[in-house]
């Protein structure tokens, strides 16, 4: 990963999509970490301190609107 680029982290339960955004993201140059719940995003973001969360708002558990609280 470059200095200049931008991490994101994708949090869906879709794996589809979330493979799908991911590739997408990537081709437009961004390091992109994808989980598939809100709380491995939780964890996630102790480590990797992310400029950007995408994230789906209705998934089982903790939707996306908790984890942004």
């Amino acid at each position: 990963m470059s200095e200049t680029q931008a991490r994101i982290l994708l949090v869906d339960d879709d794996a589809d999509l979330r493979r799908l955004l991911t590739l997408r993201l990537e081709a437009a140059g961004y390091s992109v970490i994808a989980v598939d719940c809100a709380e491995k995003a939780i964890s996630t973001l102790l480590v990797e301190r992310p400029q950007v969360v995408v994230t789906d708002m209705r998934m089982p558990g903790m939707d996306g609107a908790a984890l942004f609280d």
